[in-house]
């Protein structure tokens, strides 16, 4: 009996207008709040939502890119100066005509940062840089000189020879040989490297036959 007087009162409070109103504006509450979680999020379905960065790791030192070969020429003229005074009748002409060779180089750091916006991989790489002092070929090396006849000679042609290193590493630092450098296969080798990195990774999961794209730094 005791039991059936207090599920009679039980049932009498929930049965209360108050009780009532209580119990709908809760409910209503707790729909608001889903609605506002699951069906008020942004739109995660446009181009930019699979971007994901990705840190690639390196053990440092330099990868070799690209290899510009060059056959250059190079001229000098010296004049001879006699009490102060030039003699323009009299010159000396030197030349020498080289084959250079230009490495480029691309230096690991320890980290690149690439974002994966599938199904590509965009990787920034650092700058190529020029390995210095130019190489070229003195076995090929073909001098010229001109003297005159009748002074003794300006060693013009050791003068230009000492030249010719300086000359080279102007050309390998130029806006021009590392656009050629950049548009000719250096990107090739980055994308080889960052390829096999990705083969070996297995915290992201990005396939290893993905498009990778190489941009260079200052580009």
């Amino acid at each position: 009996m005791l039991a059936n007087k207090q599920q009679q009162l039980k049932r009498g409070r929930l049965c209360d207008p108050t009780v009532l109103t209580a119990i709908v504006v809760l409910t209503a509450l707790a729909l608001d709040a889903y609605l506002l979680l699951f069906w008020s999020r942004p739109n995660t379905d446009g181009p930019g939502s699979n971007d994901m960065p990705v840190l690639i790791r390196t053990n440092g030192g330099m990868l070799e890119v690209a290899t510009v070969k060059h056959r250059r020429t190079f001229n000098l003229t010296g004049t001879h100066v006699l009490l102060g005074y030039t003699i323009p009748f009299c010159k000396e002409t030197a030349s020498y005509t080289v084959d250079t060779y230009i490495y480029y180089r691309v230096r690991l750091s320890r980290r690149w940062i690439a974002i994966y916006q599938k199904p590509r991989l965009l990787l920034t790489a650092p700058r190529l840089e020029p390995a210095l002092p130019v190489a070229f070929d003195t076995s090929g090396l073909q001098p010229a000189l001109q003297k005159c006849a009748v002074m003794p000679s300006l060693d013009t042609q050791n003068d230009l020879l000492r030249r010719i290193s300086t000359t080279l590493e102007e050309d390998a630092r130029s806006p021009s040989y590392i656009d050629f450098a950049c548009d000719h296969g250096a990107r090739d080798p980055v994308r080889e490297f960052v390829q096999k990195w990705l083969i070996s990774q297995k915290g992201y999961n990005i396939p290893a036959s993905t498009l990778i794209d190489v941009e260079f730094d200052d580009e």
